[in-house]
């Protein structure tokens, strides 16, 4: 379904929640290369900022030691590092300014 959906868009954003590098990798990585495949295509990682989701480890705004700003441009460096030499990959989204802006440190 996914690839359906990149073959008739110019910029497509993979709501990818989860708060590790290894697991938003390993969801974006098949739309990446497949998009990668296609000239001009763009893809945009989302991630999560809501506060209070369950289960935790999808969003960076969360109780345990995997929260805050910091942690999550650290995830996000490693995310971009990975798939920086994906010409399709053009940077991240992030969602839920209302989280974003109390994620704290």
């Amino acid at each position: 379904m996914n690839q359906l959906v990149i073959d008739i868009v110019d910029r497509y954003v993979i709501m990818d929640y989860w708060d590790t590098a290894a697991r938003i990798e390993s969801q974006a990585t098949t739309d990446l290369t497949y998009a990668d495949s296609i000239a001009g295509k763009q893809v945009v990682i989302g991630v999560l900022t809501t506060c209070n989701e369950v289960p935790q480890n999808q969003s960076f705004c969360n109780t345990t030691s995997q929260s805050g700003t910091t942690y999550m441009e650290k995830v996000l460096g490693l995310v971009g590092k990975a798939e920086g030499p994906n010409t399709a990959f053009v940077g991240f989204a992030i969602e839920d300014y209302a989280g974003f802006s109390i994620l704290g440190p």
